[in-house]
């Protein structure tokens, strides 16, 4: 069993080596082998991680890949079958009051009480947490957007309205871990962006440690500062965003702006293989590492085809997805 996480004699490796940085965040959360079974189906598979003050990490995985399960023990819903969680330095197993004072969360629909304003709501769930300043209340709900519509009763929100008023329950305490399970269903584009900016000031501004959990990876690649990528209960791998996209770039799409985009595509078919992503009259879209483009290139002008551009697409955290994963988002 690991000790202490937020103490100094914390037995694990990789975070004594991160601890050991200078400048290097401190531990908020830390994860070790948790798992977890129904029955004959392992939901989480001796999954093991860090989470760092000040970060927006997520938690990618297809449908079913355990990351709502992982969240669900985190927040004490439910028991892990091994394995060890520390919040802000305090045992879950052994001091779970103390844990969850440091946690804020929303796993699934927030629930509430619908014949009660959001306010009122948010005023109940934070008394729980001994809060009761009328200042922090009004200052969630500017947070939030909700301000406006905070003393309407909860049956009247949308889907979307309810769940910022659950951001801002799990806020109200000034937790220093934040846990969202899909946070942005139910939101329009506007709200989608403004959710986004307010869990990357909540981390970069207030260093709250935030995890979202989605299967989305455009809202991943544009929410998060660290990626930790998830698939049937499993870690597969943990990278910044830079480092993924830098991992994308170097087997991604390239566009051959070209005098005939159909004579260059059996052009390169024949000799490549299956590259051809895209093709029209005047361009080809192709997949191929960087080091064979000069020699697609020359095979094009061998050929008597005119080359007006070659541009490749910025990498993407989907093609490094793919090339950790081996496929797609499917699950089996």
């Amino acid at each position: 069993m690991i000790t202490n996480p937020g103490a100094t004699n914390i037995q694990d490796t990789d975070a004594v080596a991160k601890s050991n940085e200078k400048d290097a965040p401190a531990i908020a959360m830390s994860i070790r082998n948790a798992t977890k079974t129904f029955g004959k189906n392992v939901a989480v598979n001796d999954l093991s991680i860090d989470l760092y003050a000040g970060e927006v990490c997520g938690f990618l995985g297809p449908n079913g890949a355990g990351k709502t399960t992982m969240i669900k023990m985190i927040m004490g819903f439910l028991a892990m079958d091994a394995g060890s969680i520390w919040v802000n330095g305090f045992d879950l197993e052994k001091d779970y009051e103390k844990a969850m004072d440091h946690l804020g969360g929303i796993v699934e629909n927030p629930e509430m009480y619908r014949d009660l304003s959001g306010r009122e709501n948010l005023i109940m769930y934070a008394r729980l947490h001994g809060v009761v300043s009328t200042e922090r209340i009004e200052e969630v709900l500017r947070m939030v957007g909700m301000q406006g519509r905070a003393n309407e009763k909860v049956k009247k929100y949308s889907l979307g309205m309810k769940q910022r008023i659950g951001l801002a329950q799990a806020i109200v305490h000034k937790p220093q871990v934040l846990l969202l399970d899909e946070p942005t269903n139910g939101l329009d584009p506007i709200g989608i962006r403004e959710l986004r900016d307010i869990l990357k000031k909540l981390a970069h501004e207030e260093n709250v440690a935030v995890m979202v959990s989605s299967h989305i990876l455009s809202e991943m690649q544009m929410m998060c500062d660290r990626v930790a990528i998830v698939n049937k209960g499993k870690l597969l791998d943990i990278k910044s965003v830079e480092d993924l996209r830098r991992m994308s770039s170097d087997v991604t799409a390239h566009r051959i702006v070209i005098s005939s985009g159909e004579k260059a595509a059996a052009i390169l078919s024949a000799h490549f293989g299956d590259i051809i992503v895209n093709q029209a009259d005047d361009f080809i879209d192709i997949h191929i590492v960087k080091e064979s483009i000069p020699s697609v290139v020359r095979l094009l002008v061998e050929n008597d085809l005119d080359i007006y551009s070659v541009t490749r697409a910025e990498g993407s955290l989907e093609e490094a997805y793919i090339q950790i994963t081996g496929g797609g988002m499917n699950i089996e």
